[in-house]
């Protein structure tokens, strides 16, 4: 341990973040009320689109094959789990259809681990209150996106295969759930730690059913890691910090812009909400390709260029998806659909669409570049028809950028889609109603367990 400017031992960054985490005397600032008001919102829209899901079924079974049971709700669904597994469960049925938030700075996907490990606490006790919830909620998302941000921005070297969702996110949703059941500093401490043995993932899964595992593993390990301390484990308070800690481990960095500005800096602000199903780097061009929708015939085009941040051709550069839940990390997929059919929604993440002869044509005629200095946001086309007329186009921010977020209604809209079809309008109505009026939170927080799908909706 270093000493301070008085010679005193300066505390451990993990020590550091672990105080923060644990304190109970710092009311939301407004701004970031109202973000993770949207961002509740939008997640449980999302576990909603994704409880019926083949990935969800398909975990159930081995569950049930593994000898799991308890009375945790499962959310839009009538089985019933231990509290362990319904974190993990909820929590990949969030994320399974892409379209969960995403911290745009580090590209991590916050909201569905930290709510999830945060739905399993509330499911056991009546006596949670809405401002402790939100208040939990929101030291998760920004112990999350600080994991995030400091190893993914210069110098940091993290592996761009690294799937940072499961490394940061669990520890996001420990220090979540300490914070809930009122943990001191020495025990925040430890379940930070115990947290930190269980960050993992890559990147290789993605496109697959295991691209969801890593957020629902840390929405367990981050329930667990809190548990765990909360009954005496100790994990060190060196967790981050030091050669073998973590930020050196996962981005060869020293760990203390972790803590820089902590409580004054939001880096949670930056947590972006999805207009698209999809890989977020794909949005730019999918908002190019819905620009120009019924002005340029799809059978014209002879040639389409897009120019893109690395990040396109790394992770969604797939000419042809195998499927719909490959498509999910296609660029050249996406961008079909929106020049063919105008649209880009979870149908255009389907076997059947990605199987239509004329998007397979057009995808043959998309080729990335990387070449110019392009944000991850950014993108350029260039449409080249058979006639030799070029058409060029610039999104300078995404839909769903942080200069371009999604408002309220529209995030109230998204909601509903997903929502509406498994629990029914007026469920999903109130649920909504709730979420953006606070006080009223705590009373539908509890009805979403005791909801079930309606009659005819699987």
């Amino acid at each position: 341990m270093s000493a301070g400017r008085d010679g005193a031992p300066e505390a451990s960054v993990t020590s550091r973040l672990a105080s923060w985490a644990a304190a109970h005397d710092r009311p939301l600032p407004a701004a970031v009320r109202d973000h993770v008001r949207l961002s509740l919102l939008n997640i449980v829209g999302c576990i909603l689109g994704g409880c019926r899901d083949e990935a969800v079924d398909a975990t159930l079974k081995a569950l049930e094959a593994a000898g799991s049971s308890g009375g945790a709700a499962i959310i839009g669904r009538e089985e019933r789990v231990s509290h362990l597994d319904a974190a993990f469960l909820n929590a990949l049925a969030s994320t399974v259809h892409t379209y969960d938030d995403t911290h745009l700075r580090s590209v991590i996907h916050p909201t569905g681990p930290v709510a999830c490990a945060l739905f399993a606490l509330v499911d056991r006790s009546e006596a949670i209150s809405a401002e402790d919830f939100m208040s939990a909620l929101a030291v998760g998302l920004e112990v999350s996106c600080r994991l995030g941000r400091v190893l993914t921005e210069p110098p940091a070297k993290a592996h761009v295969g690294t799937f940072l969702t499961g490394i940061t996110c669990g520890v996001g949703a420990a220090a979540a759930c300490g914070h809930l059941l009122h943990l001191d500093d020495e025990a925040m401490a430890s379940a930070l730690g115990s947290a930190i043995q269980h960050a993992g993932g890559t990147r290789g899964a993605h496109g697959t059913h295991g691209g969801s595992l890593a957020p629902a593993i840390a929405a367990r390990a981050g329930l667990y890691s809190a548990l765990l301390a909360s009954n005496g484990f100790r994990a060190g308070t060196r967790g981050l910090d030091g050669p073998y800690g973590f930020a050196q481990l996962y981005g060869s960095v020293a760990p203390d812009n972790i803590v820089e500005a902590l409580g004054e800096r939001h880096e949670l602000l930056d947590i972006a909400i999805k207009p698209y199903p999809c890989g977020v780097v794909i949005h730019p061009a999918i908002d190019a390709g819905l620009s120009v929708y019924g002005r340029i015939a799809p059978e014209d085009i002879s040639r389409i260029d897009i120019r893109a941040h690395p990040l396109v051709v790394q992770l969604t550069g797939v000419r042809h998806p195998a499927d719909g839940f490959a498509a999910k990390t296609s660029v050249h997929h996406w961008l079909a659909v929106a020049l063919i059919r105008g649209t880009a929604d979870l149908a255009d993440a389907t076997d059947g669409r990605v199987k239509e002869a004329a998007i397979a044509r057009l995808r043959d005629k998309i080729f990335v570049t990387t070449n110019d200095p392009i944000r991850s946001d950014e993108t350029k086309l260039t449409i080249q028809l058979r006639n030799g007329e070029e058409h060029t186009l610039h999104v300078a921010h995404a839909t769903g950028s942080i200069e371009r977020p999604m408002t309220t209604e529209h995030v109230r809209r998204k909601f509903r889609a997903q929502a509406e079809p498994v629990v029914g309008e007026a469920a999903a109505e109130t649920f909504a109603e709730a979420c953006l009026a606070l006080p009223r939170l705590a009373t539908p927080l509890r009805r979403l367990f005791e909801l079930r799908p309606q009659p005819g909706s699987a």
